[in-house]
């Protein structure tokens, strides 16, 4: 989501109280530790612990692709830069897998996936309805993040994306040799996929760094690359691209020549 609408959020949520949401205790069900909010009634609710289920499959792969770190064929080194900020990649992620609870001034509670409603009257998730969900004249987002909250929003568009995992053949491609090799796609075959969505939102939750990300978001592939090694951990699509990558398992990257090519 655009970090000029996230920042609005939350300046909303930090000088009001709102209630969480117009979900029901009936409309609430659990997958591990994520807590899934209000989706009954659109019919997702088994969509979303399929997608959780299969989700935290693909973090077993992603977090021991981690150890490699630059090593790693999957674009560690593309997306992150350096080993400099290994540590905090694991921690992210293995919070991510798990669904750690968060923390927000005293209170700690788990993650909620919350499928957004016209039925939100009040605050903020109404204004995330409104603004995100389904803005005037703008294209409506598939999801956001209220990091105060520890809430991921799941709009309508959401669902209209017909692929849950990107595949090999969503892999970016990739011209050039060595220091010249560059991304020729935007990598929306990765970015497309409810998979990347969902991680780059919790990113926004997880990341202890985001919030502090003075540069407004990037999105292509190719902008995602050419960030610095600070700029790549403040942006969650840099977080989202590398999971997306290593789960598709997609071996090309720029700055990171393939074996066969390092002699040319």
């Amino acid at each position: 989501m655009q970090r000029t609408i996230l920042l609005y959020l939350l300046c909303l949520l930090a000088h009001h109280t709102y209630p969480s949401s117009a979900a029901s205790a009936r409309d609430t069900s659990t997958s591990g530790n994520y807590i899934i909010n209000n989706c009954q009634h659109v019919n997702h609710t088994t969509d979303l612990h399929h997608l959780l289920h299969r989700f935290r499959h693909a973090f077993h792969y992603i977090l021991a692709d981690l150890d490699k770190g630059t090593s790693s064929p999957h674009g560690f080194r593309a997306f992150f830069k350096s080993n400099t900020n290994l540590r905090l990649a694991k921690q992210v992620f293995q919070a991510i897998a798990r669904g750690q609870n968060l923390t927000a001034g005293a209170i700690t509670k788990p993650p909620v996936l919350e499928c957004a409603s016209p039925a939100f009257r009040t605050g903020v998730y109404q204004e995330v309805y409104r603004m995100v969900c389904t803005p005037a004249g703008r294209k409506p987002s598939h999801a956001a993040s209220l990091p105060l909250e520890g809430t991921v929003i799941i709009c309508p568009e959401f669902w209209k994306e017909e692929r849950d995992f990107p595949g090999e053949e969503d892999c970016p491609v990739v011209e050039g040799r060595r220091k010249n090799r560059k991304f020729m796609d935007s990598g929306w075959g990765l970015r497309d996929t409810k998979f990347a969505m969902l991680v780059h939102e919790l990113v926004h939750l997880y990341n202890p760094l985001d919030a502090a990300a003075k540069t407004a978001e990037k999105y292509r592939a190719q902008d995602c690359v050419d960030l610095g090694v600070q700029e790549s951990v403040g942006n969650a699509e840099n977080w989202a691209l590398y999971a997306a990558s290593a789960a598709a398992r997609c071996t090309k990257f720029p700055i990171s020549p393939a074996p066969d090519e390092l002699r040319i």
